[in-house]
């Protein structure tokens, strides 16, 4: 869900993800239309929401063609992707 994301430090991105076995980490990268990445880090699970959220650190003005992607890896080491272009 990136809905409350806006490009300024402290912005949400919300993931929803789970597993039949155990999550071992959700990440998330924040990249440019060109490519470049301009963040990156772990989410953190929000118990009462039921989802894993990313707060953003860094300022980004040019949100067309920024394309947000989840990372979602279980305890036998499957790994999940889902991008999302602004």
């Amino acid at each position: 869900d990136t809905s409350d994301y806006h490009g300024n430090p402290g912005d949400k991105i919300k993931v929803t993800a789970g597993d039949d076995f155990k999550l071992t980490s959700v990440t998330v990268k924040i990249s440019g239309s060109d490519g470049n990445i301009i963040e990156e880090g772990d989410c953190v699970l929000n118990m009462p929401a039921g989802a894993y959220e990313y707060t953003s650190t860094m300022k980004h003005t040019t949100l067309a063609g920024t394309v947000i992607r989840a990372q979602a890896k279980d305890l036998p080491g499957n790994v999940k992707e889902l991008s999302v272009t602004l």
